[in-house]
């Protein structure tokens, strides 16, 4: 275990010419989330959804949604977005307007994802996935979808207190509980079946994450460990980050000041 403090030259270095030119194209409202594919910046806000391409760096359209968007995530083909009473909204990516001079209002083209398997409860908390399978936090628990595989299914785990996730490439995921007596970070192996036990947990006061921290996110790779076989976990934390390799269960803490 190693610990380190951010200092004000390293945080400095993130405030280049090439960011700060995205300064004019920033969102109005209340930034929810980010989320960036290999040609789009996609900013969900409580107005709506910005879109950024990242060639030009110019906002190329936006959509304009009462109340906005809690979450944002997209797939190779699809944007999903999180509403805080309407379930999943979804648009197509190739409707998305390409090099455009002016931000081209594309709210018409917003769909319901609205299918045999859907949300059990219309308030979206956070959004992640693989593919065409959804991993949906919402207000009651983890709702884990696939509405377009050969063989459509829905997994459910019921908890009011989980408030993040993370969904590997093997369909495996990660999700994180907050104010709970057993708060920490989870992981199931599977996504097809309905659990109530995860196969692995980090509670927090239990080992690398102090009990006095609140997690604000997580963020995975996959393979990364020292073994190369496990994965490592980025965990964003009230008081920094903190990661861990899971094959050899050493973490580093890196504390703002």
């Amino acid at each position: 275990m190693a610990f380190y403090e951010w200092t004000e030259v390293l945080l400095s270095e993130w405030s280049s010419e090439s960011l700060s030119a995205w300064s004019e194209f920033s969102a109005e409202g209340t930034l929810n989330q980010l989320w960036r594919d290999e040609s789009y910046v996609y900013v969900a806000t409580s107005l709506g959804l910005d879109i950024i391409e990242l060639a030009t760096q110019n906002k190329v359209s936006y959509i304009l949604y009462n109340g906005g968007f809690t979450t944002v995530w997209s797939s190779s083909d699809y944007v999903y977005l999180g509403t805080s009473s309407a379930g999943i909204k979804y648009l197509d990516k190739g409707d998305i307007l390409e090099d455009a001079v002016e931000p081209v209002n594309i709210s018409s083209i917003l769909n319901d994802y609205n299918y045999f398997y859907n949300v059990s409860v219309s308030k979206i908390k956070h959004l992640h996935g693989k593919d065409t399978t959804l991993m949906v936090i919402t207000s009651s628990g983890i709702d884990i979808i696939d509405n377009g595989a050969s063989k459509p299914f829905k997994s459910t785990f019921n908890n009011t207190n989980v408030t993040k996730g993370f969904m590997m490439d093997n369909y495996s995921f990660y999700y994180v509980l907050q104010n709970s007596t057993t708060d920490g970070i989870f992981r199931m192996n599977s996504a097809y079946c309905d659990w109530d036990t995860p196969d692995v947990s980090y509670l927090t006061g239990g080992g690398f994450i102090p009990p006095s921290l609140d997690i604000n996110d997580i963020f995975v790779t996959a393979s990364t460990s020292v073994n190369t076989v496990d994965n490592t976990l980025f965990v964003a934390t009230t008081a920094g980050v903190l990661v861990l390799d899971e094959g050899t269960s050493e973490f580093d803490a890196y504390y703002t000041k």
